[in-house]
């Protein structure tokens, strides 16, 4: 059989892949330009919520949170016996909601934040950067003092209609075939809370602030130069809809599994909305890592937040079925092979304490991980054009799991408390545009 036979054997449209050709050519079809220039800052430095109001008006891609600390000052900031892990700035969130013109709101925890924002990188190095760029690591008053005024944190927030890289990234939010404003509100935790503590004989030399010292939020815009080219001026809105596909991220989960020693457990996940599941992110935290009301007085009080572990033995089974059974740690891998990436980042250090000189001493860099359960067909989008691939439909509301949990301990020793299982279920979605106001549906 001829090489020519064999070709028109294939199903698929001829493309000419050594002249530009129209099958492997594709261009804009309306001009547009691109610009960052619409800032809000923050009211509310300390805990509590803030408000970022994006009125109808061009196409709304990232948005992104600038944090800054106060400096380091001998007399009201001297940062004595404190520290910070890498990515503070993702920490001090307690979550994010958002609502797209008319449409329910919608919730992210902070610890969602962050795992999301990491599993859209594109590749291994940008999971690393992000996460350092979510704000550098420091240990004791000589590392803020090296940080001056620029301690700061730059936080990406992983909504239906973003993605932190070029690659694969999605059509604007068409905020322009709306009447109503799209919203992000972002809750802070107290500052403190996210603080590691070394205090010498149960006395802290310093406090953290209790502010911020600046706060803003930022969003990329692209508009089209012609205004005439908006969807709203070609079409009759009020008796058509715009589909707009995404990816829609369910307000985390967590279980406590009632022991931080290694060993096996059976959660029962529920909460399950109608809809397509495409996958369930799990990972592992312990209680004495997580963030928590500052201690007033306490020789050692650590705090590392995204400190996370995969299980060691997973398997997710639905109505009877096993849909995904990870043996040995092999989750990491089979996660690779339907990724791009491992489920990990280099969490930079993890902290321990020494009260009787209020410091820290450094530990090697420790790996973050998580898994994925996958219900749908893996299929990235390489481009920024759609392929919609088929979740599962949990019509029973229920999954049930059977893990194992690592031989692992927390950053304050011992068993660190309970195991904290942190789920996401992640579905298909589409935002539906039409009337002035947008929804999502499932």
């Amino acid at each position: 059989m001829s090489n020519e036979s064999v070709l028109d054997l294939i199903p698929g449209k001829p493309c000419d892949i050594y002249y530009p050709d129209p099958c492997s050519s594709h261009k804009s079809a309306f001009n547009t330009t691109v610009d960052t220039r619409f800032v809000q800052a923050m009211a509310n430095l300390g805990a509590g919520s803030n408000t970022f109001t994006l009125p109808p008006a061009s196409g709304y891609q990232d948005v992104v949170l600038q944090l800054q600390m106060p400096a380091y000052d001998a007399g009201t900031n001297p940062y004595v016996g404190l520290a910070l892990n890498a990515g503070w700035g993702y920490a001090l969130i307690r979550q994010v909601s958002y609502r797209i013109g008319g449409s329910s709101q919608y919730f992210l925890t902070g610890q969602q934040v962050l795992q999301a924002a990491l599993k859209n990188c594109a590749d291994s190095q940008s999971k690393n950067d992000l996460l350092t760029l979510g704000g550098s690591a420091a240990a004791g008053a000589a590392a803020f003092t090296a940080l001056a005024a620029n301690n700061f944190a730059y936080v990406w927030l992983p909504l239906p209609w973003t993605k932190p890289t070029s690659v694969g990234k999605p059509s604007p939010l068409p905020s322009d075939l709306l009447t109503q404003q799209v919203q992000i509100t972002v809750e802070f935790q107290p500052l403190a809370n996210i603080f590691s503590v070394a205090g010498a004989g149960g006395t802290l030399s310093s406090t953290p602030p209790s502010a911020l010292s600046s706060a803003q939020f930022q969003v990329q815009q692209l508009s089209l130069d012609n205004k005439g080219d908006e969807l709203a001026q070609r079409v009759n809105m009020t008796q058509n809809s715009l589909s707009y596909p995404c990816e829609f991220i369910q307000q985390e989960v967590t279980i406590d599994l009632g022991s931080g020693a290694a060993g096996s457990y059976n959660p029962t996940l529920t909460g399950f909305r109608s809809g397509q599941v495409r996958s369930i992110d799990v990972w592992l935290s312990q209680g004495a890592d997580l963030p928590r009301a500052y201690p007033g007085n306490s020789v050692v009080n650590l705090v590392n937040p995204f400190y996370w572990f995969a299980p060691r033995e997973i398997t997710a089974t639905y109505a009877g079925q096993v849909y995904s059974r990870f043996d040995k740690g092999s989750s990491q891998l089979w996660n690779l092979v339907n990724s791009r990436f491992q489920p990990q980042v280099t969490y930079g250090v993890v902290l321990t304490g020494t009260g009787a000189t209020n410091a820290f001493t450094v530990s090697a860099a420790a790996n973050a991980q998580w898994v994925s359960l996958p219900f749908a067909q893996k299929m990235e989008n390489m481009t920024s054009h759609n392929f919609a691939v088929n979740g599962k439909n949990i019509t029973n509301g229920i999954v049930n799991l059977q893990l194992t949990t690592p031989a692992a301990t927390s950053s304050n020793g011992g068993a660190g408390g309970n195991w904290i299982l942190h789920v996401s279920y992640v579905y298909n979605a589409v935002a539906v545009f039409g009337m002035g106001t947008a929804d999502l549906a499932f």
